[in-house]
């Protein structure tokens, strides 16, 4: 399992905590002039990534965390009718996921293809082909973390304030956002129970930090998660990510 560390914790009985998460931002590139799609899977990707410690969020001490990957393509059907759009993810030249969605003519599709979990080194590729005539454009890549824990399992943590705000903020092309994805907030040890965090912050009175979760994690959780978004207007038309920002509370007890 891979897990991003912030400094040491040295908890003790009350323990206050007030840990703000800074994200770095994505890494964008719009081609000058739009490269055609093969007709069948090609040899290499044409989108590749390799995770750069400038990637990573920056975690405080105490905070830990699994990181995930965002990689965003957008394509565009320049045919006279609708096509089919194909996509392979890899992971250090493993197949994650394959797909296909559908594009009206004339319509931009965004795919983000999501890797989960990755460390610097990961080598993330995404190759694209179709049925007819499409172009791509536009790539990006983004790093957030997930699977947040302050302190070890187990830890109670009493006056907690989560706060979480959506990421990225893409710039690149003409970018719109279709939504942002939830962070699902387990409320219970040992259970899946939780709570849907649609919202800039969440206060609880005590949390036991959930035993594989800690405080939780976003909808883009686990590998192989694609969503594909078509637009007339837009590319990127993408979703957002709804991460962890600051936590604050008091750690009343780690094992």
């Amino acid at each position: 399992m891979t897990v991003l560390y912030g400094e040491s914790l040295k908890a003790v009985q009350g323990t206050k905590i007030d840990a703000s998460i800074a994200y770095a931002p994505p890494r964008e590139t719009l081609l000058g002039t739009p490269e055609t799609l093969p007709t069948s899977e090609p040899a290499s990707a044409q989108v590749a990534y390799t995770v750069e410690a400038s990637d990573l969020p920056a975690l405080p001490a105490g905070i830990r965390a699994q990181l995930c990957a965002a990689v965003f393509v957008a394509s565009k059907n320049v045919d006279a009718s609708s096509k089919t759009l194909y996509y392979k993810l890899l992971k250090n030249s493993v197949q994650t996921y394959t797909g296909s969605t559908g594009v009206s003519s004339g319509y931009w599709l965004t795919v983000e293809c999501r890797f989960c979990p990755v460390s610097v080194g990961d080598l993330l590729e995404v190759k694209l082909w179709a049925n007819g005539n499409m172009q791509w454009d536009y790539k990006a890549l983004f790093v957030a973390i997930t699977r947040p824990f302050v302190g070890k399992p187990l830890s109670v943590l009493r006056d907690l304030v989560f706060y979480t705000q959506p990421y990225p903020a893409l710039i690149g092309g003409n970018p719109a956002v279709a939504g942002t994805s939830t962070w699902r907030f387990y409320v219970s040890t040992g259970q899946e129970t939780y709570d849907y965090v649609d919202y800039n912050s969440v206060s609880y009175p005590a949390v036991l930090l959930h035993q594989n979760y800690g405080l939780g994690q976003h909808s883009g959780y686990p590998a192989g998660n694609t969503f594909s978004f078509g637009s007339s207007t837009y590319r990127p038309y993408y979703f957002k990510y709804r991460v962890p920002t600051q936590i604050v509370g008091r750690l009343d007890i780690t094992f």
